[in-house]
């Protein structure tokens, strides 16, 4: 019976694996993983208001990511439960994010992608801004979209 006998040399930082049927398979890369998409989701419960200092205040989150991985953020999608409308800028490390400002987010889903991508990296804070409200909107649930390339 003839065994697989394993590659004497492999790439660096690329595991080999046995691929296929016991003593008929064969040695190869660890096949290469691909992109996938995370979102991120603000649910605000009640009124929705511009806020003022530390009053209607929506805190950021913190982003994590793993040495060696590239995440970019792709786009966000929102809605309010009810109400006109509220207008949101979203911001990474507290400035703007070039393409999501001034984003009207009503009753009907909506979904607005940044004007370039953006790579972010590891402890980037992101948050939504209310800048203006039209009515009295309530109930936000706003999703933000990574794409993450390991």
């Amino acid at each position: 019976m003839s065994m697989p006998i394993f590659p004497p040399t492999a790439p660096a930082n690329s595991p080999w694996v046995s691929v296929g049927n016991g003593g008929k398979g064969r040695w190869g890369e660890f096949p290469a993983s691909s992109p996938f998409q995370k979102g991120y989701t603000y649910a605000v419960q009640g009124a929705l208001a511009v806020p003022s200092g530390a009053t209607n205040f929506l805190p950021p989150f913190f982003l994590p990511i793993e040495p060696g991985v590239v995440v970019t953020l792709i786009g966000v999608r929102g809605m309010v439960r009810g109400g006109t409308n509220v207008t949101i800028s979203i911001q990474r490390n507290g400035s703007n994010v070039s393409g999501l400002t001034g984003l009207t987010i009503t009753t009907s889903p909506s979904s607005f992608a940044p004007t370039i991508p953006v790579d972010a990296s590891d402890g980037d804070y992101f948050a939504p801004l209310i800048t203006a409200i039209s009515g009295t909107p309530d109930g936000l649930s706003l999703t933000f979209y990574f794409r993450a390339q390991p």
